[in-house]
């Protein structure tokens, strides 16, 4: 599988480099580059790529890829599609509950503190918390970049 965020993006959609450079008015050349990891597309590039290649993820991950920071707060869409995330989200939901996390946090916040042997669990839930974080972002990204 391709690793280059755009050349996964175009490959997607099925088109040609020769075809995505003209339908986004830039050169081959640019366009390898961008694909090579020579060069990043400027934000007005960008934004041709999202339309031409119907990818409004590639936006996420192009922000993403710019930071490390970012790659800390923004989820990896990984070029899946809102109705993706919304699944995943849902299904990360539901299996929190299934395990019964949610109880399972009252249980050791009850007393204000969390003990040695209350670590561990604690670390699972919150695991579990992060990927529901991760996964509503996701859908609301996914969402916005969808109006």
């Amino acid at each position: 599988m391709t690793k280059n965020i755009y050349a996964a993006a175009r490959l997607a959609c099925g088109l040609t480099q020769e075809r995505a450079a003209e339908r986004m008015a830039v050169s081959v050349r640019s366009l390898t580059d961008y694909e090579c990891g020579i060069r990043r597309p400027s934000d007005e590039v960008l934004v041709r790529m999202v339309d031409v290649y119907d990818a409004q993820y590639l936006a996420l991950q192009h922000v993403r890829e710019g930071s490390a920071l970012m790659k800390q707060l923004l989820p990896d869409l990984n070029g899946c599609t809102w109705t993706e995330a919304v699944l995943q989200l849902l299904e990360a939901v539901f299996d929190f509950q299934e395990e019964k996390y949610d109880r399972k946090l009252i249980s050791i916040a009850r007393d204000g503190k969390i003990d040695d042997g209350e670590r561990e669990e604690f670390n699972r839930i919150v695991a579990r918390l992060q990927d529901i974080m991760r996964c509503s972002m996701a859908v609301q990204i996914g969402g916005d970049l969808h109006e």
